[in-house]
């Protein structure tokens, strides 16, 4: 054994694990999970294929772990230093064209074909799916007791707003790119519907500035 490999070997237990995740955590977002294995993370790292099976005997275990920690890096975040709730859901929405959003779609649509055979990463998806959708509604129930959203039922809206998220993320894989009004702002468009705003309340416009006006 190197120098080197001994010097790796002595890092914490905790740290090597860490370590090992967050490397196949970037390999699921920039491959998908389908290209997280032993040899992968090992090479990634410049390790031995034996260190990583060290830590993660089975390769199952290693792939739901990464999902969690790729996937929770991408989690919308409803606590801004924006004001209203109307303000925060329309900086979510604009940040669902960019590339970091583009390969968390991808990124779930992996998992959510991985987990036809696998129970761990079924629990996993759910578990994140729940929290998403508790954020969100707390985020839609802020927004009625602000009169942002007026007489909306929160969970009804969140699960079409995140139904709408879904839709949207399919085109994530398409071989070419794909643009068009009806598409870009598909998301915004049906919040608008499911929270009782006028059409284009959601929408980012080129000033950057943003209107709000509930129907």
């Amino acid at each position: 054994m190197s120098s080197s490999d001994r010097a790796r070997v002595r890092k914490p237990a905790s740290e090597r694990r860490a370590e090992i995740l967050a490397a196949a955590a970037s390999i699921a977002l920039s491959e998908g999970l389908e290209r997280i294995t032993v040899r992968s993370v090992a090479s990634r790292l410049n390790v031995r294929p034996g260190l990583v099976s060290h830590y993660f005997p089975a390769v199952d275990t290693l792939i739901v772990e990464a999902f969690m920690v790729a996937a929770n890096e991408g989690q919308f975040d409803t606590q801004t230093t924006l004001e209203s709730p109307a303000e925060r859901l329309a900086a979510i929405f604009e940040g669902l064209r960019d590339a970091k959003a583009q390969a968390q779609y991808r990124l779930w649509s992996s998992a959510r074909n991985f987990s036809r055979t696998s129970a761990a990463m079924a629990m996993a998806l759910e578990e994140l799916e729940e929290a998403g959708r508790s954020r969100m509604t707390d985020l839609i129930e802020q927004g009625a007791r602000t009169g942002d959203f007026a007489g909306v039922d929160a969970t009804a809206a969140c699960v079409r707003i995140y139904m709408a998220i879904d839709g949207y993320g399919v085109y994530a894989n398409n071989p070419m790119p794909f643009s068009h009004d009806a598409y870009d702002y598909f998301v915004s468009d049906v919040a608008e519907w499911a929270l009782g705003l006028a059409p284009g309340s959601l929408r980012t416009h080129t000033s950057h500035e943003r209107t709000f006006k509930p129907n």
